[in-house]
């Protein structure tokens, strides 16, 4: 009759399971439902289908504890999802100035939005998290480090030192571009190996 929230983190988590402990009533006498629901800061592309168990700690007295197992539904990422490494903060990086550029493509039929989690591109340590405004369908948009950085959640300072590493994920059919502008010698370079929705671009 009562709902308990609990916020764990896994004591296991790889080879395709996960395993956490939950302290919970000193007795149970009614049916209970347990979901799982995972709101991490993790990236999860995708999972196979399996099975869930559920082990009750012995109870102290009474009947034994129920043995309880029940269906995992698989996940699988849809819509945009794409990597970019090196991409260079707004801070500059040495006697030749370089700029990266994030563009972004929308080539469905549907408005959408992107988000961009940065990250540490040596150490994978997250940075932020930056969400786009709708994107409309048949359009692009362009994004400096400096944007990604300042309208990350939390903000991103940025250092010479840091190159970032880009994850790209949204609601919308399209690509996504690391493009290059060299100052110094005043032309582009497209960073992006491939252009693919759901495949990696480095």
């Amino acid at each position: 009759g009562t709902t308990t929230v609990l916020s764990q983190t896994p004591t296991q988590y790889g080879s395709g399971f996960v395993t956490f402990t939950v302290t919970g009533a000193a007795s149970v006498n009614e049916a209970i439902t347990v979901s799982v629901d995972f709101n991490g800061t993790g990236l999860i592309d995708q999972t196979a289908a399996g099975t869930g168990t559920i082990t009750w700690a012995a109870p102290t007295s009474g009947s034994a504890a129920p043995a309880s197992s029940g269906t995992v539904a698989g996940l699988n990422r849809s819509g945009l999802n794409i990597d970019f490494n090196s991409f260079q903060p707004s801070v500059g990086q040495g006697a030749v100035t370089y700029t990266s550029l994030l563009r972004v493509a929308n080539t469905g039929a549907n408005a959408g939005t992107v988000s961009v989690v940065l990250t540490n591109d040596t150490t994978g340590v997250v940075l932020g998290t930056y969400t786009s405004a709708s994107v409309p369908s048949g359009a692009a948009i362009q994004l400096t480090a400096a944007a990604l950085e300042s309208g990350s959640v939390p903000a991103v300072t940025p250092s010479a030192s840091v190159l970032y590493r880009l994850r790209v994920t949204g609601n919308i059919t399209g690509y996504a571009q690391h493009v290059n502008w060299n100052q110094t010698a005043g032309f582009f370079s497209d960073l992006s190996g491939r252009r693919t929705a759901v495949t990696s671009a480095d």
